[in-house]
């Protein structure tokens, strides 16, 4: 072929997990009660509500869709991108005084934000899971990683600050992995994240033993 030009089909970041029915269906057939995913069902529903209530919980939503998604270039599959770009900090907007929650611009915009989440809960049936990611898997080249154990280092977007930012965090301890699409009791498996030094140069991505 003549072309030779250079492409990038996708990279790492760190996308919002959800339990959808596919999953749902699959823990449910490994013995995971009804009553945990009804649980999570209504957290979720409690916590989009929450959004257009609570100043700080709708700081946090507006920062996670209009600073993250902002910085990847538009909207993904779970969220909605909001237009304002990567350079709105919702921090600065709370500096000046303005109330997100009565202010008629963000109010809006929250409410937008609560029509999609309960939308999504309703048609298809997709629970966020608070401390779950959804990443690219790569192998681990340097070869220390064992049988049954993952390095995971996730990035998150940091606006404590009035410029903002990121920060990274290893993860350790025991965490469920499902692929993407998750068709088979096999594709779900409970693994160990363990923080491997040779490997905190990747980010956002699940290293897998080879």
């Amino acid at each position: 072929s003549p072309h030779v030009g250079f492409e990038v089909v996708n990279w790492s970041r760190n996308n919002r997990a959800i339990l959808n029915h596919q999953i749902i269906l699959l823990l449910a057939s490994r013995g995971i009660k009804s009553h945990v995913f009804l649980d999570l069902h209504e957290q979720a529903l409690l916590g989009a509500a929450r959004c257009i209530l609570d100043e700080e919980v709708a700081a946090i939503r507006l920062r996670t869709s209009i600073e993250v998604v902002g910085s990847q270039g538009g909207a993904s599959g779970d969220r909605p991108c909001l237009g304002l770009g990567p350079a709105t900090s919702v921090r600065q907007l709370q500096h000046a005084g303005i109330d997100l929650v009565s202010e008629p611009l963000f109010a809006s915009l929250l409410a937008h934000l609560y029509r999609w989440d309960v939308r999504r809960l309703r048609q298809k049936t997709s629970i966020p899971v608070v401390a779950g990611a959804v990443l690219l898997g790569v192998p681990d080249e340097s070869g220390l990683l064992e049988y049954g154990q993952v390095f995971m280092q996730l990035s998150e977007w940091d606006s404590s600050a009035l410029g903002g930012g990121r920060r990274c965090q290893v993860v350790s301890g025991p965490v469920v992995v499902a692929k993407n699409p998750c068709l088979h009791p096999g594709d779900v498996l409970r693994l160990d994240a363990v923080h491997c030094p040779a490997l905190e140069h990747i980010v956002d991505c699940i290293v897998f033993p080879v």
